[in-house]
């Protein structure tokens, strides 16, 4: 699972890698 960060400039929310 990725967790939800803050939504990047493009409208993709980031995602902590190895989460």
């Amino acid at each position: 699972m990725c967790l939800p960060l803050v939504k990047a400039n493009d409208g993709n929310i980031d995602c902590l890698d190895g989460a």
